[in-house]
């Protein structure tokens, strides 16, 4: 039986939060939010990781919020779910010495958590960077290159700039082969991942994500990507169309 949903603030945007509690509030279901890659987010006035009954941050250091190291950061409004998440963080024990739960060791260390406190007092700026990125990006990709979209009274803060195109593969080895980093993520959707075959799925049972699988392409994205820097990735872009 389906106890809870989780749904995914994908590449720095978050999901559709009132479309997933209408949905979860009608079935019983718990929403725990995947805030990992939307760190400073925002969805109609609220942050990301607010958003659910519980939400999950990563800190690795490839996210908008990283440390020097693994990590993460568990966030709630119902006091008995943050309750548990304490004691599973903690060998599912209060004390060091019973154990009520079989539980984990993912405390965060010191020393991520002062690389943290730094990076907390910059967040704010490296994400508007982002988005200046992002613009730059929109304004000057070739046309026929689907942008990330941003509905109105979200803001996205584009842990990845993800792009669209139906040459995906071709485009990528040109880019690569000129010097420009780029990737496709999730290119093997959860529905065909060989882990969940139990499951039955065929190729076409979910075509939207298996087309989203085989088309999406992230370009350079960082806070400190000059304009110079994105029109050099633009005209890559362009020459790799030719």
């Amino acid at each position: 039986m389906t106890k809870a949903v989780v749904p995914v603030d994908l590449f720095g945007l978050p999901a559709d939060a009132d479309a997933v509690s209408a949905v979860a509030s009608e079935h019983g279901l718990t929403v725990i939010e995947d805030a990992c890659q939307a760190f400073g987010a925002s969805y109609k006035g609220r942050r990301a990781g607010s958003l659910g009954d519980l939400a999950v941050f990563s800190f690795f250091p490839t996210k908008n919020l990283g440390g020097y190291g693994d990590g993460g950061l568990v966030t709630g409004r119902i006091p008995e779910f943050v309750e548990m998440a304490r004691l599973l963080r903690f060998h599912g024990s209060r004390d060091k010495k019973d154990f009520d739960y079989i539980g984990y060791n993912s405390r965060l260390d010191e020393l991520q958590a002062a690389v943290l406190r730094v990076g907390l007092t910059k967040i704010d700026d490296w994400n508007a960077r982002r988005a200046q990125v992002a613009a730059w990006y929109d304004a000057c990709l070739p046309a026929d290159m689907r942008r990330p979209v941003v509905p109105d009274g979200l803001t996205h803060v584009y842990h990845l700039y993800v792009a669209r195109t139906a040459r995906r593969d071709d485009i990528a080895a040109v880019l690569k082969s000129a010097g420009v980093a780029c990737a496709a993520y999730y290119t093997t959707p959860l529905h065909l991942q060989p882990a969940l075959s139990s499951l039955g799925y065929r190729p076409g049972d979910f075509p939207a994500t298996e087309q989203a699988a085989a088309t999406n392409l992230a370009l350079p994205m960082h806070p400190h990507l000059t304009q110079d820097q994105v029109a050099e990735v633009a005209r890559a872009l362009v020459g790799a169309r030719a």
